[in-house]
């Protein structure tokens, strides 16, 4: 449900946001030794490889927002990490050194009766893809 509709559902599940976190580890295997003792860091970009509202990824781009965070353990600094609107923020991550994103959905009022007919009790989906770069964001 957009924000603050969720009275207007006649779904007693109904929510207007969605909140979750993503563990993600840098894992040593498969490289040397040398490699794997060394403490690299790499920096995690986060791509949304498919929206969809139903089958429709128009509906799903156009209607619902995701974006992700992460709070540096040493400054207590949240950071967003993707975000449309934002240069994206691309956190460092360190060999088997797990951090932690919080990711958040809501979704969009739609535009009009006939974009809220479409919308209208179709699931909605997000497949994300998470990529270890070995420079920060551009």
């Amino acid at each position: 449900m957009p924000p603050g509709q969720v009275t207007n559902s006649v779904d007693p599940n109904s929510v207007d946001v969605i909140n979750f976190k993503y563990t993600i580890n840098w894992s040593s295997q498969g490289r040397s030794v040398a490699d794997a003792t060394n403490p690299l860091t790499r920096y995690i970009r986060i791509e949304v490889v498919n929206i969809k509202i139903g089958t429709s990824s128009t509906l799903g781009e156009m209607n619902i927002n995701f974006r992700a965070y992460w709070t540096d353990p040493d400054t207590l600094t949240t950071y967003t990490v993707w975000q449309p609107s934002l240069a994206n923020y691309w956190p460092p991550i360190v060999i088997n050194e797990p951090i932690e994103i919080d990711i958040q959905i809501t979704m969009n009022e739609p535009a009009n009766k006939t974009v809220y007919d479409q919308v209208k009790g179709k699931p909605a989906s997000i497949q994300l893809k998470f990529h270890c770069n070995a420079t920060p964001a551009p």
